[in-house]
Parts: structure tokens; sequence; C-alpha cells
């Protein structure tokens, strides 16, 4: 089963609130646009346990 992006950030990423997410892994705070691209590259560039 393939999860879709926004399975993803909602399992690794919490809502802080105005369109910021924090990873759950390391704590740090990243701003949501329209889409999940700045939360997904975060977790390709610093968990490489993720993929």
């Amino acid at each position: 089963m393939v999860l879709t992006s926004s399975q993803i950030c909602s399992m690794l990423f919490t809502d802080v609130g105005n369109g910021f997410f924090k990873c759950t892994t390391c704590d740090k705070q990243y701003k949501k646009g329209n889409g999940y691209t700045n939360l997904l590259n975060h977790l390709r560039r610093n968990h490489e346990d993720y993929e």
C-alpha cells in the first residue's frame, strides 16, 4: 500500500498552528504552503530512515 503525502505528513508532523508543522522526530518546525513538498524534503534531507 502506497501512502499519500498527506498521510505521511500526518503521521510524522504535528500541526502547531499558523501553517507550521513540527517534525515528531527532531522537533524542528516548518511552514507548510499549498502542498507537502517542504515537509517531505525535510524528511528526505534529515532522516535517512524515512524512505
